[in-house]
Order: structure tokens, then sequence, then C-alpha cells
């Protein structure tokens, strides 16, 4: 049998030692999520998505749902939940966010700036997130008022209106061609 020399030893142990620290980072409560905001500028009023990646860690509960804040979202916070099947490195969790009213980011003099906002908050696990939300409050969101562009059907009372007429016009070409086959004229 062969024995090690001291020096390749004491090397074999330095690694193992400067490894260790490594192998227990699993464990650390300073690894960070990644979160994705979606779409990442807004109107007001608007809907996002919010995606969070919670790194596993010793201390990974399996939570089958963490809170996103922000002072854009509607009532300050929402809920996520955790998706089907794991993302690489970590849990999934999805959930979307109704944006405030444009009334929340309008200043005195009537007119707001394009600002951004964070989402953040805490996996469960040690591991924190933040994202950002940028809310446009001079972006029109809803659809245009002007014109109609055959968008609705008529009305109840348009579609009298317009058989009345109809009729109108019909039993006036009646009286009209009566009165000529009386009169013997074509």
């Amino acid at each position: 049998m062969r024995s090690i020399s001291l020096p390749a030893g004491a090397l074999a142990g330095a690694l193992c030692l400067a490894a260790a620290p490594l192998a227990w980072a699993g464990g650390s409560t300073t690894q960070t999520a990644t979160v994705t905001v979606s779409p990442s500028s807004v109107a007001p009023g608007a809907t996002v998505t919010v995606n969070v990646t919670c790194p596993f860690t010793r201390n990974s509960g399996g939570s089958r749902g963490i809170t996103a804040s922000s002072r854009a979202f509607e009532g300050g916070r929402t809920t996520l939940t955790s998706s089907s099947g794991a993302a690489p490195g970590g849990t999934r969790y999805t959930g979307t966010a109704r944006i405030a009213p444009r009334s929340t980011f309008v200043t005195g003099s009537g007119t707001g700036q394009r600002t951004p906002y964070s989402v953040d908050g805490d996996c469960g696990n040690g591991s924190r997130f933040r994202g950002t939300v940028t809310v446009d409050p001079r972006t029109p969101s809803g659809g245009t008022t002007g014109g109609l562009g055959g968008s609705q059907g008529p009305t109840t009372v348009e579609m009298v209106a317009g058989g009345s007429l109809a009729a109108a016009g019909a039993a006036g070409g009646v009286l009209l061609l009566r009165r000529r086959m009386a009169h013997g004229t074509r």
C-alpha cells in the first residue's frame, strides 16, 4: 500500500476546508431570489404579473404562497402561489396585481411623472426579492370613445324608427302606383 506524502495530504485537507463553506451555503440566509414583473412599465389601473423564483435552502419550508408588496399595487400587496414544477435552482411563485388608480399617482397640479416602484418580499426561508414596476400616470388606459366603428348594434328605438320609415316608404309607393293606374298613366 502506498502512503500519501505530507504536502499532498495537507493540500487535500486545505481544499476540503475551503470547499466546506460552499457546501454549507445552502443554509445561508443571504441568498436572493429572482423576480420579474411583466409588463415592467404600465398605466394606472393595469394588471401586472409577478414571477418570483426562491432559491432552495436548508431552511426551505415548501411554502405554498408568499406575499409581494409595492406602493404601486392597489391594496399594497398581492399573494403569489407556488407554480407547478420546480424552477431551476428554486421554487417558482406567480401571481397578478392590479396597479392603483390614476388618482394615487397624480400630484396636486393634476400631472404625474413616470416613476419606478419597488416590488419586494420574503421567500419565507430568509431569501429576499426585489424587483421594479414603472407607473406612468400620463399613459392613457382603456379604449377611446370617439366613434362606434361598428362595435355596437342598433338599439330598439333605432330599429323601430328604421322599420317605421321603411313601412311609410312602401305605403307611399303603393299609393303612388294606385293613383297612376287610376288615371291611366304609367
